[in-house]
């Protein structure tokens, strides 16, 4: 919570006495978390509490340790996938975990995001941040294998507030958590697409380099995407391009419906303005899985992806320039 919203003066040693203000200080922030940690946890009441409160992001700093030792979706991924399509459409952060017992990612779900934990060292260099080792990176089972989790990372080793020190992938997520919050309080429109929320994320993160692999169906990656930062995203979240009209950064929601594909195909294009012939170009995509509530009390929910969509980037002259062609993901 001192992450997201501290507003209290930190003293150090008697040499501070400034407001070390948290992430997203002007946010309400709600505590659902009564037993959490205990194996009666009941995750879906606390978040049926949260939901009759109209929340629009949730941040989740906790996992079962049976996640990070199966490749396998688990009951909570299916649930909060469901809950993402469904008023108040959430968008939702994951911590990614911190190996207590595996690798995997314990967070896998289609529709929010697993968050890894990147070492901000504090020189104001971006670029010689690294991957923390124990942050959970190994991805989820799925037929073709092309998977890739988590979608991106957030400084989360270490933060010194309100008296203590706190880090890992539970400080990465409300990190993340926090400049979601920070762009719907510009961008209101952004609280009821969360699948716009995740892209705008990946495709304003600018530094891909902290694990040394890129985001790619070949490379295991442990940073997705790359670093969070604010002052890109925020830039991508004031502008919507529902046209053609080249766009510096722009983003763009929808649903697709049976009428928009044509032969099994849906097509859809923008274009990008850069200023420089040798600009570099952060494209994202993301999409919904399809999920179901059980019908049966002793049922779970169902989460499976059924669109399989391909990112393509062309030249002014129609050349391919890069592409992700991905079967399994919906990044």
């Amino acid at each position: 919570m001192g992450i997201i919203g501290n507003r209290y003066n930190t003293t150090t040693n008697g040499l501070c006495n400034s407001t070390w203000k948290g992430y997203a200080p002007a946010s309400n922030i709600y505590l659902a978390n009564s037993n959490a940690g205990t194996i009666n946890f009941d995750y879906q009441d606390a978040y049926e509490w949260a939901k009759k409160r109209d929340i629009n992001v949730v941040t989740m700093s906790w996992g079962h340790t049976s996640e990070e030792t199966s490749g396998d979706m688990s009951s909570r991924d299916k649930y909060f996938d469901y809950q993402v399509s469904q008023y108040p459409y959430p968008s939702i952060f994951a911590a990614a975990g911190n190996q207590k017992k595996g690798p995997y990612v314990a967070s896998k779900g289609y529709n929010f995001m697993a968050i890894g934990n990147i070492n901000n060292d504090g020189d104001a260099n971006r670029c010689n941040n690294t991957m923390v080792t124990s942050s959970s990176w190994l991805n989820p089972n799925s037929p073709m294998g092309d998977r890739e989790k988590p979608e991106i990372a957030s400084p989360g080793s270490r933060h010194s507030l309100l008296g203590t020190t706190f880090g890992g992938t539970s400080a990465a997520c409300p990190v993340t958590a926090s400049i979601a919050a920070v762009l719907m309080s510009m961008n209101t429109q952004l609280k009821l697409h969360p699948e716009a929320m995740r892209a705008i994320l990946q495709a304003g993160a600018n530094y891909q380099d902290a694990d040394g692999n890129e985001f790619s169906e070949f490379n295991d990656g442990k940073d997705g995407t790359g670093m969070t930062n604010t002052y890109y995203s925020y830039g991508i979240a004031k502008k919507r391009e529902i046209g053609t009209t080249p766009q510096y950064r722009a983003h763009d929601y929808g649903s697709m419906e049976y009428n928009d594909f044509f032969n099994g195909y849906f097509n859809k294009t923008w274009n990008v303005k850069v200023p420089l012939k040798k600009s570099r170009v952060r494209v994202a995509l993301t999409w919904n899985s399809q999920t179901d509530e059980p019908y049966w009390w002793w049922e779970d929910y169902t989460s499976e992806l059924m669109g399989d969509l391909d990112l393509i980037v062309r030249d002014p002259f129609g050349n391919i320039v890069d592409s992700s062609t991905s079967v399994d993901n919906n990044n």
